[in-house]
């Protein structure tokens, strides 16, 4: 599959005792605007947004194929970049650190020096009374997710940054099983007429991962996946769920969606390309900050 990206871990290290156990999900109001200031973008009169050219515009505005046939095809372009957004331990927590997960899809990873400074305005701007923290340390991840830290020397050249593949991650991995367990680690949000789901089938996994991946890699590395999307589709519904504890979650910063775990049973082997990218693409709204995330076990 020729669809790039890179994975990156940017630890922070928590300076002082906080109370505030949610400061990240402040993090989707800041970062666009800190974006753009590092892009330099000036918005409406910014000439790089009406042709193309400014890194804010090409990570943010979302902007739809002129190519009706591919509109039809896909949805609207998600956000080409997925926060991992770790959970902060309760207080005494001083000194504790906080791996944050990035990553970038197709043409964001050149603007990786971009989005690392904003996180750093992010996380001065987050500290408050009950959060304050450091950015210690950035690595890239390698296939098997080993991190290996990024040369950061020069700040707006990193050096060291693995790209992966699909394919990478299918190295040397099979699913025989005709079970596999879906853990819903963060609220899970997709929208069917208008309301959101309160259960998920293995279909409505399978089809919302089908459309997620498939427009990234078009409007971000200008690639289609090898994937037969309607015999998947197609095939997802004779998988069963053999048991499932959802339950509706909400937080604040408007995260809301199911979390818990579902079973499913049936033909998988197929699956296990999408069902692994979904891990690290999340899946549903607020993808891109960290909900939808999925951790698939046999």
């Amino acid at each position: 599959m020729d669809f790039t990206f890179t994975r990156l871990v940017c630890t922070l290290r928590l300076e002082s005792d906080g109370t505030d156990l949610d400061p990240f999900l402040r993090l989707k109001g800041l970062y666009p605007e800190l974006f753009r200031m590092e892009a330099g973008c000036r918005g409406p009169a910014c000439p790089g947004c009406r042709d193309g050219s400014c890194a804010w515009h090409r990570a943010f505005a979302r902007e739809l194929s002129s190519d009706p046939s591919a509109v039809k095809r896909f949805q609207k372009p998600s956000l080409p970049f997925v926060f991992e957004l770790p959970p902060v331990p309760r207080s005494p927590n001083r000194g504790s650190e906080l791996p944050v997960g990035l990553l970038l899809a197709g043409t964001a990873v050149n603007s990786l020096p971009l989005f690392l400074a904003a996180f750093r305005r992010a996380v001065s701007m987050l500290a408050g009374s009950g959060f304050a923290a450091t950015l210690v340390s950035v690595a890239t991840l390698d296939a098997a997710g080993r991190p290996v830290p990024l040369v950061l020397d020069d700040p707006a050249a990193p050096q060291g940054i693995i790209l992966l593949t699909p394919d990478d991650l299918l190295a040397g991995r099979t699913l025989s099983a005709d079970r596999v367990t879906v853990t819903f680690a963060t609220p899970l949000r997709i929208v069917r007429d208008g309301r959101p789901l309160r259960e998920i089938a293995f279909s409505d996994l399978v089809r919302g991962l089908l459309r997620r991946v498939s427009s990234l890699a078009y409007y971000y590395a200008d690639a289609e996946l090898s994937l037969d999307y309607r015999w998947l589709s197609e095939r997802s519904a004779e998988v069963v769920t053999v048991s499932a504890a959802f339950r509706w979650t909400e937080r604040s910063g408007g995260w809301s969606g199911v979390t818990g775990r579902a079973e499913y049973g049936g033909e998988l082997g197929e699956f296990l390309p999408l069902l692994l990218l979904g891990e690290l693409f999340h899946l549903g709204k607020g993808a891109g900050w960290g909900q939808g995330r999925l951790l698939t076990s046999l």
